[in-house]
Parts: structure tokens; sequence; C-alpha cells
């Protein structure tokens, strides 16, 4: 694996390629300032696999860094880690806003960051495998393996949205906003009712394009501060806000519906394409450390599970069960 690591501290730039031998990761490339990073990168005829930035640096910082990354075709995907010795929630969030992947926190636990890089090499070695198939199954019966395949169930990942980013980062967010205490954090999922005919009648881009656009109306909510969501799979977002007023999730509801209901949606074949949402209530997770995204995940759905019910009992409609989900 490939990595750039980026730091304005000369002794951070010496010590990470130490760090990062005991990974396992000798091809590890250093910058001093962003300007440089982007320029480093500019250069490469192959891609780097990973990023390791820091956020604190003169100029354009790590965050925006991290964001004009994304914006480059081939990293839109590219495990990135934060590095910094700043402990303010609002850092972590800018962070993973502006595509993060994780983020490690200075003075380095070395175990720790080494086990971090592992799991980021991990994620680039299963990206590189996808992009090697998609390119195979390009070219008819040059190979045996079957493409990647995005089912209804599983998670996607939407890019080009500021605060919506993929499930392991999500994941990460939690693990880290926990460790530092998770006052004034909400989770709620919010689900589309009728996602599965959407997903059954419509191209994989005309979903996308859908869960782009809830996600756009969920994110231009006042409602929702410092957001921070990702589509789980089975036409579920989880989202994270620090909003105090997120109180009503059925106003939030209204909000994001009345925005859907606006838009000239389409299938295909230009047929019209109706989005229903149902947002679940707001769960407070409790203040212990060491929370984990699946048990907050499985609050939030049975809140929004709890919504659909409401909502179905309200127009008479029989509910169809939890395998909607």
């Amino acid at each position: 694996m490939r990595i750039l690591a980026v730091d304005d501290d000369q002794s951070i730039r010496e010590l990470l390629p130490l760090i990062l031998a005991d990974a396992g990761i000798t091809d590890v490339t250093v910058a001093g300032s962003s300007q440089e990073a982007l320029s480093v990168i500019f250069e490469q005829d192959e891609p780097f696999d990973c990023f390791l930035l820091d956020i604190q640096m003169p100029g354009e910082n790590g965050i925006q860094l991290c964001s004009a990354i994304r914006k480059l075709p081939d990293y839109q995907r590219a495990p990135i880690i934060m590095l910094t010795a700043m402990h303010a929630k609002s850092f972590i969030d800018e962070a993973f806003a502006a595509g993060a992947t994780d983020y490690a926190t200075k003075p380095f636990d070395v175990s720790e960051l080494c086990a971090r890089v592992r799991v980021a090499k991990f994620l680039s070695d299963e990206q590189r495998r996808v992009r090697k198939l998609t390119r195979v199954f390009a070219k008819p019966d040059q190979s045996d393996e079957k493409a990647p395949e995005t089912g209804f169930a599983d998670p996607r990942t939407i890019h080009g949205i500021k605060g919506l980013i993929p499930r392991q980062a999500l994941s990460n967010y939690v693990s880290e906003v926990s460790r530092m205490g998770v006052k004034g954090c909400v989770f709620f999922a919010l689900h589309i009712e009728n996602g599965r005919n959407v997903f059954d009648k419509g191209s994989p881009a005309v979903f996308d394009n859908a869960l782009r656009q809830i996600a756009d109306a969920a994110m231009a909510s006042p409602r929702l501060e410092s957001v921070i969501m990702s589509y789980v799979g089975a036409g579920t977002f989880v989202c994270c806000s620090s909003a105090a007023n997120l109180d009503a999730a059925e106003r939030l509801e209204a909000e994001i519906q009345h925005a859907l209901d606006d838009m000239d949606l389409t299938f295909d074949d230009g047929a019209p394409l109706e989005i229903e949402v149902a947002v679940g209530a707001p769960v407070a997770p409790s203040a212990r450390r060491g929370l984990r995204l699946e048990d907050l995940e499985d609050l939030a759905l049975e809140a929004a599970l709890a919504r659909v019910k409401e909502k179905h009992a309200a127009r008479g409609v029989e509910f169809l069960g939890r395998k909607m989900f």
C-alpha cells in the first residue's frame, strides 16, 4: 500500500514512516503542506492508496486538503486518516463531513495507529479488487469472475455531498465521539418507505440519484446542525446530529417530504418517481464510552420502524413487516 502522509511538523514526518513500518508498510511519501501534497499527488503515475493528513497546518488545513482530495476521481473512495492533537468535537465533525475515513490523535498510540492503518489497507485492497473486476467485466469473455453487484440491502457510497459518508467512516466517527463523550449527539434513521419499489423499477443511476436528492433535502433542513449521515442499505440512512432542537421528528420528516415532492424526479422511462420518507424519533445514546454503531443503528431503526407502522395505521394500510427494511 502506498501512503502519502502530510504534516507541517518535520519530526512527525520523520516519525510516521517508522511507525508505519511496524504495520508492514514501507512505501510512504511525506509532504509538509497541503500545497506540496497536491503537487505530489498530481505527479504520480499510479494513485496513492491511503492518506494521513494533519488537521492543523498553516495555509490550507488538513480538512480543506481532505475535501480537495475527495474531489479527485482517483480518490473518491481512498481511506483518509486525519491526524491531530485537537480534541474538540467540531474538528471531528468537520473532518468526517469533508470525507475523512478515520481519525487518530496525537501523541500517537503506535499500536492503535497501526491498527487503523491496517483497516485502511483492508479497505484499499478491497477497493482495488472491485476496480479490477469492474475493468475486467467491461471486456466480455475476459474472466469467469462476476462483476460486483450492489443489492437493495447493501450500503452504498454516494459522492459529492458534504456530510454523507460511507458506513465504515460513520462507525469510526461514532467511536471517536464516544471516546470524547456523546453529550448533545442524537441519532435517527431516515427510511424510504417505497425504497424497494424505486430500487426494483429504476436503474442503479436512478436509485443513486434518489438517494442523493434525499440526502440533499435532509442536509438543507435548518433543524439539523453538524449532521453526519450514511446510507446503510435497505432504503435507510442513519444520521447523527448535534442539534438540540431535533425534538420533533415529524416536522423534519414533513420538511424533507415537502422538498422531495417539489422535485421533478423520474424513472428511466420518464414515469414520475415519487418518494415517501419516514423519520424515526431521535435516539440519545448513553454517556458510556465504547459505543458501537451497530447498537445505535438498531435503536434508530426500531424508532423508524415504529414511525412507519404509525403512518400505515393512519392510512389504514396493512403493515408488511420488518422485511421492508
